[in-house]
């Protein structure tokens, strides 16, 4: 009989994900840097395509040379051919929380004076930039030709209605934008009021005023980061154990039972969502499939004269609703990932059934039962998986941890499913 050792599985996965931080993949790619007081050298930038803005970088002058870390102390700005453009500025920033947890903890806004690398996004007669801090909080900046560079503030506050306190929205970049920064093109004020604070929103705003103060100056709009969909075909042996707890005396047979791993299918629809920034090595894969569990498990117990041996049969045909984080290495030719996250299934059908054959020396008894008559519907399981990506076909391992359905007041089951999936991406 074989019995699924989940332990070390889920043991390696965490460590996997635990360790990624540690392992940086290298993509080196033509860039500059800009050297007090203003020389610009060329060579390779280590590009990680960042969410939050660096606060260092490493260069090489070339392939084969060693590579140089480079922090916002030492250098005026950087860039990526064809990518983002960095500008290192002493700016103040706006940190007060936009939780409204952390709110009620904090007296009066909070302002600091850091140095920073922005990230260009709009640059002409006036300079649109972007920073995203420690705390995940977007900032924006804009500069009037070579003018300071001021944030435009949309900042949480707290709202006490009826003695509790709710979370309120100042958008104050608005009346900046409209008072201060765009007045000489009234047209556009109208659409300040439509302006959102996000990337897509202020690049468009700043990029029609550039052109409307001056149609003949070249004006530079880097494009919005989007999430990329990705569709796939799933299909693949599953085996499945259980472990019973409960009451040794009424659920003898299945407390003891060892179950062997029996090969049942399993397919299904992928959508994967490749989120933005970081090179796409983070996303969010979601699955639907239909699966079989079949398992079979076998106790015996032997009592003075008399000798039971039983075998429980679990069937289940279930659709599967499965949600993951993904990290995929970005090798040139393969892709090996990570997974995990949780499956939600909905059950079509079940069966238990326990065949008992007792023995003596003279005779021999057979009893057949259904049990576990009253079984959920819905089961809700933890997911974890590794595997590889080689062009358009995934091959991966996965583990699904969950409740089998069969949960009752004095006895509770883990399921233990085990799988070998391959896939087929469509694009």
């Amino acid at each position: 009989m074989i019995k699924i050792n989940t332990q070390p599985i889920w043991l390696c996965i965490a460590f996997i994900l635990l360790a990624l931080s540690a392992f940086a993949q290298k993509n080196y790619v033509p860039g500059y840097l800009v050297l007090p007081p203003g020389d610009t050298v060329r060579g390779l930038i280590d590009d990680q395509n960042w969410e939050r803005n660096p606060t260092a970088i490493n260069f090489k002058k070339e392939i084969n040379a060693n590579s140089q870390k480079f922090t916002v102390a030492q250098i005026e700005g950087f860039g990526v051919v064809d990518g983002d453009i960095y500008h290192k500025k002493i700016v103040k920033v706006d940190k007060t929380p936009t939780q409204l947890e952390e709110l009620s903890r904090t007296v009066g806004n909070v302002i600091t004076t850091d140095t920073v690398f922005l990230a260009e996004q709009v640059r002409g007669p006036i300079n649109l930039y972007y920073l995203h801090d420690e705390n995940r909080k977007n900032h924006f900046y804009i500069q009037i030709e070579d003018g300071t560079v001021e944030e435009l503030i949309q900042r949480s506050y707290l709202v006490n209605k009826s003695g509790q306190n709710l979370l309120g929205i100042s958008d104050q970049y608005k009346d900046q934008l409209r008072y201060s920064y765009l007045i000489s093109c009234p047209n556009l004020h109208s659409e300040i009021n439509k302006t959102t604070y996000t990337k897509a929103s202020l690049k468009s705003l700043i990029y029609k005023y550039n052109a409307c103060l001056n149609p003949a100056i070249l004006v530079e709009q880097k494009p919005t980061a989007k999430e990329e969909y990705k569709f796939n075909l799933v299909a693949g042996l599953d085996g499945t154990s259980y472990t019973f707890k409960g009451d040794p005396y009424s659920f003898k047979d299945l407390v003891n039972a060892k179950f062997d791993l029996k090969p049942s299918i399993m397919m299904g629809l992928g959508f994967q969502i490749l989120l933005p920034r970081n090179r796409h090595k983070w996303s969010l894969y979601n699955e639907v499939a239909y699966k079989k569990n079949y398992a079979q498990g076998h106790s015996q117990n032997q009592q003075y004269y008399r000798n039971e041996q039983s075998k429980i049969t679990i069937k289940a045909d279930y659709v599967g609703f499965t949600t993951m984080l993904r990290y995929s290495w970005l090798k040139q030719n393969y892709q090996p990932f990570v997974n995990i996250g949780f499956a939600g299934n909905y059950a079509l059908q079940i069966s238990t059934h326990k065949q008992t054959i007792m023995s003596t020396s003279s005779e021999a008894i057979t009893r057949e039962a259904t049990i576990l008559k009253d079984s959920k519907k819905v089961e809700v399981a933890a997911v974890a998986g590794a595997g590889v990506k080689i062009k358009k076909i995934t091959a991966e391992l996965r583990l699904e941890k969950g409740s089998g359905y069969l949960n009752y007041t004095n006895l509770s089951v883990t399921k233990n499913m085990l799988a070998f999936l391959l896939g087929y991406n469509f694009n």
